[in-house]
């Protein structure tokens, strides 16, 4: 499946989650590692597909989801997709501002799973509860803000996109 990275900055938050399906409301409030939990359902790691990772604008929402003060602000951001073999399970965007702490600790993960960071390392914590995403019609994610220390620059903004294959 070709995925336009582009699109996932058009994604919104979804306000009433009553109706969503019950897969996916199943991904939204799971609370571990999406990897891991994706390893359990399919029998094996899924291949983790570094996209792009770079400086970059971010999106409104995700601007206020990170607190930035500047309509401006860069961002860092890292791109990948996560397979089971060559079937896209799940696109995921991951914004931090770019000279933060949260950024560097993006850029060290090379071709490794966030999960490596965000629950192998005891010092990062979830910030803000889990937000359902809507990203196009019946494309759903969801998005979660993470701090690993006191300042704008440690919150890592997480936002992970359910492919078809996923929730079937």
């Amino acid at each position: 499946m070709l995925i336009d990275f582009a699109s996932l900055e058009l994604a919104v938050p979804i306000v009433d989650t009553a109706l969503l399906p019950p897969r996916v409301k199943f991904w939204i409030e799971l609370e571990t590692s999406m990897t891991r939990a994706l390893a359990d359902a399919n029998g094996k790691l899924p291949r983790i597909n570094k996209r792009s990772e770079g400086e970059g604008m971010l999106s409104k929402w995700e601007q206020a989801y990170l607190n930035c003060t500047a309509a401006n602000d860069a961002g860092y951001i890292r791109h990948i997709l996560l397979s089971n073999g060559n079937v896209d399970l799940m696109a995921a965007r991951s914004v931090a501002l770019k000279d933060g702490t949260a950024a560097k600790g993006l850029a060290k993960l090379g071709d490794r799973p966030l999960a490596d960071l965000l629950f192998d390392d005891v010092g990062w914590r979830r910030l803000k509860p889990v937000v359902a995403l809507s990203w196009g019609a019946k494309q759903f994610g969801r998005a979660t803000v993470w701090r690993c220390g006191p300042t704008p620059g440690d919150q890592l903004l997480v936002a992970e996109y359910f492919l078809e294959a996923m929730l079937t």
